[in-house]
């Protein structure tokens, strides 16, 4: 027989074993019951997100919603214009704008440096071309250089080279004013019957003949400075004829000096010829008076 004590063990195993299978039924069903409204609601909700989002499309298509689609778009671009986009622009403009100036600036320097270059460019090539014919002048007697220097100095507009020119011009008449280079020289005449005359015993007409047509610059020079002693009728146009005429410097010094000599005239400028001329033109009666009558 069993036991009370063995029942109620029985019953209590058989109880627990109940229990437990069913609290294992109940938490599956639990879990398909979860599980199935997971499901329902997951299907509701793509229903209603579809819904929603064909009611959405259907709203964009309305006029009103359109056109305030646009104005909000538009208020909106242009906040992005004023708050955003206008500030950078701005930047890129100050930024253009500083580089133009900046551009600007170096144009002017450069443009002001380049008219200085060139300016100094001028001067250098002005100087040189001076130089040489001051070169010209004092080395090979070559009044053409002189005047060009002379003129140089007189007529330049620029102030910078007007002073160089004037410098080589003293340089030239400095020269001049201290040498004579034909003072060891002779001339001589021989006459058509062979008979030999030299320097101070040469006529005065062969002297005047030598002075403007001798092929020699030393003959035209030393008879220059031969006729300072011949005070007679011809010798003062002869030697303005020299003045205007001789290409080479000691002979129109000499000529100079000679008339000075001839007519009393007094010359402030070892070649400023010019002044002579006029002078000549109001002193020639005065002249002639005071020579031998026989040789007016």
């Amino acid at each position: 027989m069993v036991s009370q004590k063995d029942k109620k063990e029985i019953l209590e195993l058989v109880n627990k074993q109940v229990n437990e299978n069913l609290t294992k039924k109940v938490s599956l069903l639990a879990t398909l019951l979860i599980i199935l409204n997971i499901l329902g609601l997951v299907t509701t909700y793509g229903k209603i997100k579809e819904i929603v989002i064909n009611r959405i499309a259907e709203q964009f298509k309305e006029e009103r919603i359109r056109k305030t689609l646009q104005t909000v778009a538009s208020d909106k671009a242009n906040d992005i214009m004023e708050n955003i986009l206008n500030p950078q622009i701005d930047g890129v403009k100050e930024e253009i704008i500083s580089f133009e100036n900046y551009m600007n600036n170096m144009r002017l320097s450069f443009s002001n440096e380049y008219k200085t270059l060139a300016k100094e460019v001028e001067i250098l090539k002005a100087r040189n071309a001076l130089l040489l014919l001051t070169d010209k002048a004092i080395t090979q007697g070559d009044r053409s250089a002189y005047d060009k220097v002379q003129n140089i100095y007189r007529n330049s507009k620029d102030a910078e080279v007007s002073s160089i020119a004037r410098a080589e011009m003293l340089k030239i008449k400095a020269f001049y004013a201290s040498t004579n280079r034909i003072k060891s020289g002779d001339v001589i005449f021989i006459d058509e019957e062979g008979r030999s005359f030299k320097n101070g015993n040469i006529p005065t007409d062969i002297l005047l003949k030598y002075l403007i047509g001798h092929k020699e610059v030393i003959t035209r020079a030393k008879s220059a400075d031969l006729l300072r002693n011949r005070k007679e009728k011809d010798v003062p146009e002869t030697l303005i004829e020299s003045f205007k005429n001789e290409k080479n410097l000691i002979v129109l010094k000499n000529s100079i000096q000679a008339f000075e000599r001839v007519t009393g005239y007094e010359n402030s400028d070892v070649f400023d010829y010019e002044k002579a001329i006029k002078w000549w033109e109001n002193n020639r009666d005065e002249y002639y008076k005071k020579i031998i009558p026989s040789e007016r």
